[in-house]
């Protein structure tokens, strides 16, 4: 996630002295105040008001109390002082520090402790020159050596010699001073003047540093840096090692890196040095650069080692990225920089301190520009340092702040204000939870480092984040719903009676407190990027991710704390009635039913996470109380009613408005769009549009309070339930037309449009609007829906109008009308295939054979005709002839629906009928198997020859054999034969083999419909063992059989 550079206040306070200072006003009488801070390693702070430095420990607090500051008068002085020429200092943190100042006129006073009452004063002869800086050089077992500088250059040591202070006092020798004398060099700093056209005037020194291990060789260990020079010399030999002109190499490395050239070599663009550190064996220069005719300063990074300073050259040289509204203007010829500070708290972080602002560079790029973060200051600066891997400005209202990066948003304040309340978490010692509490915790207080090491081990632990997806719900579940911790109402012994001491915390104090460890929550999801690793359904939260139940707890969150705003502004006694049940069921959950101190509403907003609960509960006061209403009750408490549904609808939408929110996809279940959520608000929104249609009168304002309702159920709903949506409907019946074309634009209920312009617009206002929506909703395909239109309202001529790609796409999917543009265009072939598979599929026998019938026009059309092609689909065109032939009760019986029916369906049919007309059609319809490719085929002619055997086998079987057996039983043989003779020509198969032989079929085709043998039928004669009756059946068969064959062979010859 993105980071900010944040100005981070530390939990210590002015002492009450430096307070008293800083709270007046900026300038007294005629003259500024001398005002300037500083810190050092120990953890002591100093602050300079002209004359008089106050010390004092920032890191010991006492909760409630302001440190105690010691006030040390400085040595007098007609000059400002300066705090470089001030140095605290303690070897021992046990003891306080001793402090050393001297006069810009060169009066030292020292203070052995600062609770010394007698310091030491020590005039040092200077020459008239001004003090600029002292610095620390060394700390032996018997002295303390500093290095005084004067601003033309000059050096001192001031050696003090501690054992003469052990005794509490000073004596003549315990502090001592003398010239170094390596100010000779000024030669060469008015040589390079000359030679690269500088001013005569010999430069001031900005500032001294002592170094270590630099240029070790020449035992280099104080660096002298001036305006444009930078001279690296030896104390000990008291001499220059080296001397670095910044107009040389290091603008030319500057340049480079900036990809710029100068045209004319004696107008060089003008170089600062603003400051110099010891970073990586080296040293790392924060120089400005005045480019030609530039009106602000560019500035860059340059960092020196002694082996690039032995070739002439930058080690690197990196550009500080500074937009151009932040940038310094160019100084003025006699106008010195303001003064910059360059820290290194890290290897890779460099701070740069600016009067007015502070900018961080991490990582950068070396040669090239380097992005950075900036951060203005509100308000004057007093000093900076760098402590303890931070940078530290001291800030005249704010006080001592760290400079540090920390996620966009990040409140400073949040781990001052509740690390009580955080401390008190629940959790068992070395589980899970604890784990969490803890980094949360490290997150919370900006220990980030030592939170991301942590986090590491936790997710090592935890193996996926399945277990800590539930966690964070638990835990953020726990900080919403707990009981406030700093109201002491809630705590034992202050539940029965009402102790006037105890001030009780508001409600809505507590809820933002809520909200804040709320969002810090979603700053450290997004820290540690967890928002993908929770955005997955699971089981523990019935189908819905981690961040899903978040996000709604945040939304319930900012529902709760806008309700309760709400109820203590208005009255609402339906609202309050609500409220007063569920605060008696959490009372009684949590078993504080003898509490008399806390309210309803303290119990209700206790309960953040089911703040959903009020929603039935106000529809039930509701409903409770319309009964009897008159019309004007009932508007009043529809509208309470509705002040709670728009107050959570807005607060739904505040949070959604936060950046620092969790935000989901819109399709993600969570409660606002839940179905119990929503049928509430849905039944509230009909219940009132009923109201108002019963009786016409002005309910504009009852109207007008409704629509954000109308609107938030819309927005909870996919497209397609938007769709020709019943809300908007009931405003277009109403007569609020526009309004309801306003909210079909809005939600996309394209129906609505397209149904408002065929019913309202005549044709050419309608084509223009259809034209005009279709370019403004291209991205939310209006099209489509308005082709959909065209199909179910029939209006197939307006669909078949449309041109482009997306039409087309459309009718792919809709055989049913694509192959009418088919045979508009003359396309044939396609029309006939998409007929053909529209009418394997149709429902019904009618519209097969229709759409059969059009493929074969189709299929006839084509330029390339298919005879196999036709011939099939003249086949099935047959085949549903013989479904027609079927008889009407047994169709009606079997198939109601009409549907297309299979050869063998229809076999089955015409057998059913048990008749020789049943039987006859049965044969015929087989003739399609026939005519058809699979009597070509193994398959076809397997099935042709079972139906055809099952044909004639039912034909025999459906004699009543048995009671011809018993007749005949009883007569002789003579009269039994006749008799039987006389049945047989009765018989369905009698009749079936006469009328067979007339049919009027090609003579082939009567042929492969008789059996292939009459052994099969024989079989299935009933009377087997009646000899006589089996005997004259398998004549009568056998004659028969042989005379249609004969019959059939006469037509064949006759003709042939």
């Amino acid at each position: 996630m993105s980071l900010d550079l944040c100005i981070d206040p530390l939990d210590c306070e002015f002492p009450g002295l430096v307070n008293e200072i800083l709270s007046l006003p900026t300038d007294n009488n005629d003259r500024s105040m001398v005002l300037a801070c500083s810190l050092t390693i120990e953890g002591y702070a100093y602050f300079l008001c002209n004359k008089v430095l106050y010390v004092w420990n920032y890191l010991t607090k006492e909760k409630g109390v302001n440190p105690h500051a010691f006030r040390l008068n400085l040595p007098t002085t007609g000059l400002n002082y300066s705090i470089n020429s001030i140095v605290v200092a303690n070897k021992d943190s046990t003891v306080l520090p001793s402090v050393l100042a001297v006069s810009p006129e060169g009066l030292l006073r020292y203070w052995p402790s600062i609770s010394a009452s007698v310091p030491k004063d020590k005039e040092l002869s200077l020459n008239n020159e001004v003090v600029l800086s002292v610095i620390p050089y060394s700390d032996e077992d018997h002295v303390t050596r500093y290095i005084l500088a004067t601003t033309t250059g000059s050096f001192y040591n001031i050696d003090i010699f501690k054992e003469h202070f052990l005794q509490g006092s000073g004596a003549d020798g315990a502090i001592t001073y003398r010239s170094i004398g390596i100010n000779s060099s000024s030669l060469t700093r008015r040589m390079t003047s000359v030679i690269f056209g500088g001013a005569s005037k010999k430069q001031s020194l900005i500032k001294t540093l002592v170094v270590k291990n630099f240029f070790v060789s020449n035992e280099a260990d104080l660096v002298a840096v001036y305006q444009t020079t930078i001279e690296i010399c030896s104390v000990k030999k008291a001499n220059v090692v080296k001397s670095i002109d910044a107009r040389d190499y290091i603008l030319r490395s500057y340049l480079k890196t900036a990809n710029e050239t100068i045209a004319d070599p004696k107008r060089l663009p003008n170089i600062y040095i603003a400051d110099v550190v010891q970073y990586n064996n080296g040293l790392l220069m924060l120089i400005a650069v005045a480019k030609q005719r530039a009106p602000t300063l560019s500035f860059g990074l340059v960092h020196l080692t002694e082996e690039s300073i032995g070739d002439n050259s930058a080690n690197f040289v990196t550009l500080v990225g500074i937009s151009e509204q932040y940038r310094l203007p160019v100084p003025s010829a006699e106008q010195p920089l303001p003064k910059i500070n360059l820290y290194t708290p890290t290897p890779t972080n460099f701070i740069i301190v600016f009067p007015t602002m502070v900018v961080s560079l991490e990582n950068v790029d070396v040669g090239a520009e380097s992005l950075c973060d900036i951060t203005k200051f509100k308000e004057p600066l007093l000093g900076s340092a760098c402590v303890n891997q931070f940078c530290q400005v001291i800030l005249r209202k704010n006080g001592i702040c760290d400079v540090r990066h920390l996620p966009s948003g990040f409140e400073i304040n949040f781990w001052q204000k509740y690390k009580t309340q955080m401390e008190s978490i629940d959790a068992e010692s070395n589980s899970h939870f604890a784990m969490l509490k803890k980094v949360f915790m490290l997150f919370a207080s900006k220990n980030l480092p030592e939170a991301r090491s942590k986090f590491a081990q936790m997710i090592r632990s935890f193996g996926d984040y399945n277990e800590l997806a539930e966690f964070i719900v638990l835990m953020t579940k726990g900080l919403l719903d707990r009981i406030p911790p700093n109201d002491p109402r809630w705590k034992e012994g202050t539940q029965r009676t009402r102790d006037p001491s105890i001030r009780s915390i508001s409600i809505a104090s507590q809820l933002e407190d809520k909200v804040a460890h709320y969002k810090m929550v979603t700053m450290f999801l997004r820290y540690f990027g967890l928002f993908d690793r929770l955005n997955h359904p699971s089981k523990t939260f019935n189908g819905r991710s981690a961040l899903t139940v978040l996000s709604e707890y945040g939304e319930k969150l900012y529902a709760m704390s806008i309700t309760v705003a709400m109820i203590s502004q208005l009255t609402l006694p339906s609202v309050e009635t609500a409220i007063k049940r569920l605060a008696m069921e959490i009372q009684t959950q949590l078993r504080m039913t003898d509490n008399t101190v806390l309210t309803a509403h303290d119990y209700f907003a206790k309960e953040v996470t089911s703040f959903e609960a009020l929603i039935p509960a106000a529809m039930r006061v509701q409903q409770e109380e319309i009964k009897g209403k008159s019309r004007t009750e009932q508007i009043t408490l529809f509208t309470e009613i509705l002040s709670l549904y728009n107050t959570v609808i807005d607060a739904t939408q505040f949070y959604k408005s936060q950046e620092w929110a969790i935000h989901i996809k819109r399709d993600e279940q969570i409660w606002t769009n839940s179905q119990q959520i929503l049928t509430h608000f849905n039944r509230q929104f009909n219940l009132i549009f009923d109201f108002i249609e019963s009786e016409r009168g002005n309910y504009e304002g009852l109207l007008k309070k409704l629509l954000p309702i109308a609107k938030f159920i819309l927005s909870q709903q996919s497209l397609y339930q938007r769709n020709r949506s019943s809300i908007i409907q009931r405003f277009y019946r109403f007569g609020k037309i526009d309004l309801a074309l306003k909210l079909a634009e809005e939600f996309l209920d394209f129906a609505t449009i397209i149904q408002h312009c065929y019913e309202k617009l005549p044709d050419v206002e309608r084509q223009y609007q259809l034209e005009k929506y279709k370019t403004q909703f291209k991205n939310e395909n209006f099209d489509i829906f308005l082709f959909e239109y065209y199909r179910e309202h029939g209006l197939i001529n307006d669909l078949l109008e449309q041109q482009g790609d997306r039409v087309e796409d459309f009718l792919s999917k809709h055989d049913e009308i694509n192959w009418i543009r088919n045979i508009e265009r003359r396309e044939y072939g396609k029309a006939k295939e998409t007929l053909r598979s529209i009418a394997y599929s149709a429902p019904n026998a009618e519209r097969k054979k229709t759409l059969l019938s059009l493929a074969k026009l189709a299929a006839l059309c084509e330029d390339e005709q298919n005879p196999e092609e036709i011939a099939q689909i003249t086949n099935n065109l047959i085949l549903l002839q013989h479904q027609e032939q079927i008889s009407p009760d047994i169709a009606k019986a079997m198939n109601p629906t009409n549907a297309p029916l299979s050869l063998e369906e229809i076999v089955a049919a015409d057998i059913g009928e048990n008749n020789a007309e049943g039987f006859l059609k049965a044969l015929i319809a087989l003739t399609t198997i026939i005519d058809s490719r699979e009597s070509k085929t193994d398959i076809g002619m397997e099935t042709f020859e079972k139906l055809r055997n099952r044909i004639w086998t039912s034909i025999i079987k459906s004699a009543d054999w048995n009671l011809i057996a018993k007749e005949v039983s009883k007569l002789s043989n003579e009269e039994a034969y006749e008799r039987f003779t006389q049945f047989l020509l009765t018989t369905s198969l009698s009749d079936v083999m006469q009328r067979f032989i007339d049919y009027s079929i090609p003579p082939d085709c009567k042929l492969e419909l008789l059996p292939k043998s009459t052994a099969a039928l024989k079989d299935v004669f009933p009377l087997k063992n009646n000899e006589h009756a089996r005997h004259l059946f398998e004549e009568f068969l056998d004659t028969n059989m042989e005379h249609i064959v004969r019959s059939i062979e006469k037509e064949v010859a006759q003709e042939a």
